[in-house]
């Protein structure tokens, strides 16, 4: 198996273990405040410095909260449908992201989901670019 490296270096882990789950890389401001996707300019909720501001590794596992897909190709590396979804974290943060499902007709609201490293390409070196999809833990 080639190396396997971040499509999108700032925004998630790629494990050592290609059964680990990715992380999301996000912050936390000093006054509490939580994102996804990580800046660093600074706090958009309380407007302290980027001092203010610590990196974090969080869990890619939450609930499903929305999602719609389109069925219209816009690119040729996109695997349609496309679907997109808002999701809940478990540790409290909703992000949008998109959602991987072999049948869109088996996903539902409040569903459990989770991170998944997904080939995408290769870079020039050869090794193997990753994008990290959400996908229903148990299979949909």
């Amino acid at each position: 198996m080639s190396q396997r490296i971040a499509k999108k270096k700032t925004l998630f882990t790629v494990p050592d273990f290609p059964t680990k789950r990715p992380s999301l890389l996000g912050g936390r401001c000093s006054c509490g405040y939580l994102f996804f996707p990580p800046h660093r300019f600074g706090c958009e909720a309380c407007g302290a410095g980027s001092e203010a501001i610590v990196t974090l590794e969080i869990e890619s596992r939450g609930v499903l909260k929305s999602f719609a897909a389109s069925h219209r190709q816009t690119g040729s590396e996109v695997p349609f449908p496309l679907i997109f979804g808002l999701v809940l974290l478990d540790i409290g943060l909703a992000i949008m992201t998109t959602i991987h499902a072999e049948d869109e007709n088996k996903l539902a609201i409040g569903q459990r989901v989770h991170g998944l490293l997904v080939p995408c390409g290769q870079d020039d070196r050869g090794r193997t670019l990753v994008d990290c999809l959400f996908v229903p833990e148990g299979g949909a």
